[in-house]
């Protein structure tokens, strides 16, 4: 095969330990090596008995294109489900970022990744995109860096790529800045200490970084109304950090710093899982935890309301759908006990009040 950079090897009975396009005449099988994964390739019955590895035919007078795209990865991934202004829900799986139209019935598909996607965010003005992928291996077998896209959700073209040589196995979580106008844009790698770094994107400037945690992080968060603060959260953990020093697009990188004040559940249970982060109309924060609980918090002397959940997961599952909206999330649980088969959703109750500090 053209272009693969290999060797083309004949094998018969035997075991090849290298990395080389080989034939197996036996089996009507050839294996090659992309971006340094073995795929067998099998050659129809009727031709295996001539087929000749080293012949060189004319390349096809067509291309494929990529026309849909089936999946959607939410096992181990947050906020990767969003609604553009176009109607278009945009969301990802494997390399590709999708945009499905859900009334023409049709997909569009952003494809400069390079391996599989894990953090998305849409920017305050809902048009710019930015995507973030994990470490992988290019089609030489060479590893690529983990990085983030930045890219635009109509003519599909990439506007910046950042972070080249800056994370560590993957970026799992993204957030633009809303008060700014969405100069800065927040992320977390999967590293060791899930470190949590701050970069003016248009001048693909990292501004700065700081260790987020050693145990998982699930989500990092710009806040909507308060200037200059990332709310975190995952495993035992639910983290309020302030940039200090940032200026928006004048902010250069190593000038800004952050701080850290740590959300404590008080006399309450704490959960062993923060889920995930959405804000209400008023700017309080609201979490879903492993619990089955959803926590509103607003200011530094947070004051909290509860609502227990029988299902665990639905905590997560209704914030992602819109914080705030109570009613629409029983709603909701209820389609869901009944699409999915999720049992006791409906022993949801309305919150009652309790107190949650952040300090």
């Amino acid at each position: 095969m053209p272009g693969t950079g290999c060797c083309w090897l004949v094998v018969g009975e035997g075991t090849v330990k290298s990395k080389q396009v080989v034939f197996f005449p036996e089996e009507g099988v050839v294996k090659l090596y992309l971006r340094g994964r073995s795929v067998p390739l099998y050659v129809p019955d009727s031709l295996v008995a001539s087929y000749n590895i080293e012949a060189k035919g004319e390349p096809p007078t067509r291309e494929l294109q990529l026309e849909w795209v089936y999946g959607y990865r939410g096992r181990d991934c947050r906020s990767n489900l969003f609604i553009l202004p176009s109607g278009e829900l945009l969301y990802f799986t494997a390399a590709v970022c999708v945009l499905y139209d859900p009334v023409a019935g049709t997909q569009r598909h952003y494809r400069g990744h390079t391996d599989d996607i894990k953090s998305l965010a849409v920017h305050p003005d809902s048009v710019t995109i930015a995507s973030g992928q994990v470490a992988g291996n290019s089609q030489d077998g060479k590893s690529l860096a983990p990085h983030v896209r930045i890219w635009h959700s109509v003519s599909l073209c990439t506007l910046h790529v950042i972070g080249v040589g800056h994370f560590d196995r993957a970026v799992t979580c993204l957030s633009f800045s809303k008060t700014d106008g969405g100069s800065h844009l927040c992320a977390c790698d999967e590293s060791g200490d899930h470190v949590l770094s701050v970069w003016q994107w248009q001048r693909e400037q990292k501004v700065t970084e700081v260790k987020c945690s050693t145990e998982p992080v699930l989500a990092a968060i710009f806040h909507p109304t308060e200037p200059n603060l990332i709310i975190t959260c995952g495993k035992s953990q639910l983290y309020y950090w302030s940039l200090e020093g940032a200026t928006g697009a004048g902010a250069t990188g190593g000038t800004a710093l952050l701080s850290k004040r740590q959300g404590v559940f008080e006399k309450y249970e704490k959960p062993r899982f923060v889920l995930c982060v959405a804000f209400a109309e008023n700017g309080d924060v609201v979490t879903g935890d492993s619990n089955g609980k959803l926590c509103t918090c607003g200011g530094k002397a947070v004051t909290g309301s509860l609502m227990p959940c029988a299902a665990p997961m639905m905590a997560g599952f209704l914030l992602s759908v819109y914080a705030g909206m109570a009613l629409y999330f029983l709603e909701v649980a209820k389609m869901a006990e009944s699409f999915y088969g999720i049992a006791n959703t409906r022993k949801c109750r309305r919150p009652g009040f309790q107190s949650v500090s952040g300090r």
